[in-house]
């Protein structure tokens, strides 16, 4: 073979192979691409699933009782609890946010407080009212 067939085949080698890499990298990201997702139910959820509170001991404290058709939760606690600083913690539905958060040990000696619950998706949201009551 004489050298200007050599650098053709060189030529041509690296030619087949950048386009076996922009095919392979083609395939890999039309593979990757994320369609439209629908409104998907589970991401217009508002929902308080679960509700806890904890003294400063960090011992839990009260029996809440959700519902969910009114947006209210009630925890019941004994007479003699303090309030004044308490540590709340919730779940809510897969990706919905709570305004204003729970952050950190709080004053609850106010009895009861307003929260809304936004859903993943942002197309909705709820109100609810978190109220403690004493046996």
């Amino acid at each position: 073979m004489t050298s200007s067939h050599l650098k053709y085949n060189m030529i041509m080698n690296k030619i087949i192979s950048i386009l076996i890499c922009c095919f392979i990298a083609g395939c890999f990201f039309v593979s990757c691409e994320q369609p439209d997702i629908p409104d998907v139910p589970n991401y217009d959820k508002t929902e308080i699933l679960t509700f806890k509170v904890y003294n400063r001991d960090k011992e839990e404290i009260g029996t809440p009782v959700i519902l969910s058709e009114e947006g209210t939760v009630t925890i019941t606690v004994d007479a003699s609890t303090d309030l004044s600083n308490v540590f709340a913690t919730c779940t809510l539905s897969s990706g919905a946010t709570l305004s204003p958060s729970l952050g950190g040990y709080q004053d609850w000696s106010g009895m009861s407080k307003e929260f809304t619950v936004i859903s993943a998706s942002g197309k909705r949201s709820k109100s609810w009212t978190v109220t403690f009551k004493t046996k």
